[in-house]
């Protein structure tokens, strides 16, 4: 059977739904189907497995945060404005209930399916590192910061981001989210001065 991209689409849509409420155990092939609509031939026409499907719906969350910081996009800020741009739109996303759910669910999850964590992480995470790393990359390019190892420089800059504050929503800890603006400046500005300060420059 051929390819929808619609319905394709309209699954991955359903399972990301699904994946939130339920969990990844709990979410089957055959509620997903359900949810979206579709027989069970028409979904394994298109994902062969749940670990297939769950791959493809972390990456559809995840290509929008890809879009939304695309370098090219933010080329005409200022680099400052740029980070807290990101920061911004990075802590938002990070902090959504329903992401913070699927977080949740994976860990969970994990223990008795590895291959769950992995396919989360290479199609969320490090997808989303990735993503910032491009953006280092051209603003290094455009001489506006020093050239320096981009995964490393993104990792660094994200760490700053999330605080304290992805561990402590995981966990059901109430925190104050009109302190953000205030923590995302303040890790933009360490993360400058580190960047600049530092001795050791790698291609």
């Amino acid at each position: 059977m051929a390819k929808n991209p619609k319905t394709a689409q309209k699954i991955v849509d359903a399972a990301v739904r699904m994946f939130c409420e339920a969990g990844y155990s709990q979410a089957s092939m055959d509620l997903i189907a359900k949810s979206a609509d579709v027989s069970k031939a028409t979904l394994y026409s298109h994902f062969a497995n749940k670990a297939a499907l769950f791959a493809a719906a972390v990456l559809n969350v995840s290509e929008r945060f890809v879009v939304e910081i695309d370098p090219e996009r933010l080329s005409q800020m200022p680099l400052e404005d740029a980070l807290r741009y990101i920061g911004r739109y990075y802590l938002s996303f990070l902090l959504k209930p329903e992401n913070l759910a699927a977080v949740r669910a994976v860990i969970a999850e994990t223990i008795r399916q590895p291959e769950a964590g992995r396919e989360f992480y290479e199609a969320g995470p490090l997808i989303s590192l990735n993503a910032v790393a491009r953006f280092l990359k051209q603003r290094m390019a455009q001489g506006e910061l020093p050239h320096r190892d981009t995964i490393t420089g993104a990792r660094h800059f994200v760490a700053l981001l999330r605080g304290d504050f992805h561990w402590r929503l995981l966990l059901g800890v109430p925190v104050d989210l009109a302190d953000m603006d205030r923590h995302i400046t303040e890790a933009v500005r360490q993360f400058l001065q580190g960047y600049a300060l530092t001795d050791t420059a790698c291609d």
